[in-house]
């Protein structure tokens, strides 16, 4: 007997991403999430896609769903901050980034992203000078993650 797998209907989703059908794809993500509803690189495709077709409800329930199996993965939580800001939820948002910044101080290639975010959180907000600073941080950390890598 055949068993299928949920990584096969993942790589059919990718391989329909690829061609440019996203709609297939979310089909063979969603199937994938029927074999194995905890199978966390489908909720992540899943939420990119809804991303980027601006279904930011969707995206945001998506990744939600990949944090609540891996909330340690600061690349979920940013990514669910940078689809709170496209909804205009700032404050969420916020919140996100600042999770990040406090749970990744040791991980400094991962802080210039999460300041970044957050710098456009706080233009939103209105505050320049604020988004300015934290900028200007998300620069620096890039600078520092640049010369780490190359030591």
């Amino acid at each position: 007997m055949w068993h299928v797998w949920p990584e096969m209907y993942t790589v059919k989703g990718d391989q329909a991403v690829a061609n440019g059908d996203v709609d297939l794809a979310i089909e063979f993500y969603q199937r994938s999430l029927t074999l194995d509803p905890d199978y966390l690189l489908a909720y992540l495709h899943l939420g990119n896609i809804y991303f980027r077709k601006h279904q930011f409800d969707l995206a945001a329930v998506n990744y939600q769903k990949a944090l609540a199996l891996k909330p340690q993965r600061v690349e979920i939580r940013i990514a669910l901050a940078n689809t709170y800001l496209a909804m205009g939820d700032i404050e969420k948002s916020i919140q996100c980034i600042e999770t990040v910044i406090e749970s990744s101080l040791e991980q400094v290639p991962i802080l210039p992203k999460a300041f970044s975010v957050l710098a456009s959180a706080i233009q939103k907000k209105g505050d320049i000078a604020a988004s300015n600073h934290y900028r200007t941080t998300a620069l620096m950390m890039e600078s520092i993650s640049q010369r780490r890598l190359s030591n």
